[in-house]
């Protein structure tokens, strides 16, 4: 029940920075920061909830508290992948008895390619984070369309994942970039509906779940005002 909950928290807090109304998106993430300390939860779900909470800091216009989440992010991010290497990697969810037996047959080799699959996922999460502690050290002008952030999230989470659209919106009217995190916020929303309310969280069951509910900053987020509706976003932009 508690991930649900922080689940609804963060894909609220995005919807809200996707209006325009980033002290209610703070709000939101802050209050996932909250409700995951707070409960028996996965490494990873703090990981992504504290990622999110520097984020609600750097709105807030508090640099310093944004860092200090942002590196105890990339702390549990790097717990987790050790868990990750350490841990027993299942070849099997819901594979055919041919895809099982092949598996079986070739069990290292399977174990292998889902090990790093898990691990891809892990550090485009951690990526997320870095890109962002960046923003919080050396302001807005830090994050760009860099090429080995780009191929990490591209492995992760697809070529077409909103945070591939957001490394590639620098340059974009605002509300082209608050439409990524409303777009965001729906996947998590479905993903929430999902999601079973019950059962003990597990590491690798959680991680593609956490890893997408990390958010990425855009420049665009920590300029001294936003328009409230997006009819006149376009005028600050300054494209």
């Amino acid at each position: 029940m508690a991930l649900h909950e922080c689940l609804k928290s963060t894909a609220e807090g995005l919807a809200s920075a996707a209006a325009g109304a980033l002290d209610a998106a703070a709000v939101h993430w802050l209050r996932a920061a909250q409700q995951a300390a707070a409960g028996s939860l996965s490494t990873s779900l703090r990981a992504a909830t504290e990622n999110n909470a520097g984020i609600a800091n750097l709105l807030q216009g508090e640099p310093h508290a944004a860092q200090a989440r942002l590196a105890c992010a990339d702390a549990l991010w790097g717990e987790v992948r050790q868990s990750i290497v350490a841990s027993e990697v299942p070849i099997a969810g819901r594979s055919s008895v041919f895809h099982l037996r092949l598996a079986m047959e070739h069990h290292e080799r399977f174990t292998a390619l889902r090990r790093q699959r898990h691990l891809d996922v892990c550090d485009g999460a951690r990526a997320i984070g870095q890109s962002n502690a960046l923003v919080a050290s050396q302001g807005a002008g830090a994050i760009g369309g860099d090429a080995r952030l780009m191929a990490m999230l591209s492995s992760a989470f697809g070529p077409h994942c909103p945070e591939m659209a957001l490394l590639g919106a620098i340059e974009v009217p605002i509300t082209s970039v608050l439409a990524v995190y409303g777009r965001k916020a729906a996947t998590l929303r479905e993903a929430r509906r999902a999601y079973p309310v019950h059962g003990a969280p597990s590491l690798l069951a959680d991680l593609d779940l956490t890893a997408q509910m990390t958010v990425l900053v855009h420049p665009s987020l920590l300029r001294a005002q936003i328009p409230p509706t997006p009819s006149g976003a376009d005028d600050n932009d300054g494209s």
